[in-house]
């Protein structure tokens, strides 16, 4: 329980300092009722591993959205949720890295989480948004991800100076899908229509090359 001022879990690395989940269970969760205005956690260089819940964030959740977990240097491998976020859900991450994470619907990464040079891949969501559903990244790569329905790589996530790159989606947007984006790289990714998915935004500053589409939306859409 964290009561007074700014906690830290600290591990030596995550080579070295795991954290596995019992069975049918989280990680790491915090819950609206543990954190008071002003509090907080921190957790770094530490691996996550082995989640699996009936619910939002597989590894680790901040289920309180105004108490979010930071999280820095963490790897979140093989979780599974099946609601939102299969490594993590509600984090504000930095240098993060996230990899064969499940979540049924959105987020096979993570889903609900801000931050800055984090790294996905080989996520899979089953309703989108194969690296990360929702959020707001800055400096990130989400590589091999897969988001059955629309979103490969991201769904409507806010993407700044980030590289989506050979992600693929069973129906629209291999690499994204309602992204608002700005200075980023979009290629190499695949979907085999997007003609009814929500709209991407990509700014003049934005590159998107050799991307794959049956009819539309490879890259993005």
């Amino acid at each position: 329980t964290v009561t007074n001022g700014w906690t830290t879990i600290a591990g030596s690395g995550t080579d070295s300092c795991w954290i596995v989940a019992a069975p049918t269970s989280r990680c790491l969760v915090i819950v609206g009722s543990t954190l008071t205005t002003g509090n907080g956690l921190t957790i770094q260089d530490i691996t996550f591993t082995g989640g699996n819940v009936t619910g939002s964030g597989g590894g680790v959740a901040g289920i309180d959205g105004t108490h979010l977990i930071t999280a820095i240097r963490c790897a979140f491998v093989s979780n599974s949720a099946t609601a939102y976020g299969g490594g993590a859900y509600q984090l504000l991450d930095t240098q993060c890295y996230y990899a064969n994470n499940y979540c049924t619907q959105y987020g096979g990464g993570a889903a609900y989480c801000y931050g800055i040079s984090n790294y996905a891949r080989w996520n899979v969501a089953g309703q989108g948004g194969g690296g990360l559903y929702q959020g707001r990244q800055t400096n990130s790569l989400y590589c091999c991800n897969t988001g059955f329905s629309i979103g490969g790589g991201t769904r409507e996530v806010i993407l700044d100076g980030c590289t989506v790159v050979s992600n693929w989606s069973s129906a629209y947007g291999g690499g994204a899908v309602g992204t608002a984006s700005r200075d980023s790289t979009f290629a190499w990714n695949w979907a085999p229509h997007g003609t009814r998915a929500p709209d991407t935004t990509l700014s003049r500053s934005d590159n998107a090359r050799r991307n794959v589409a049956g009819q539309g939306g490879g890259g993005v859409e």
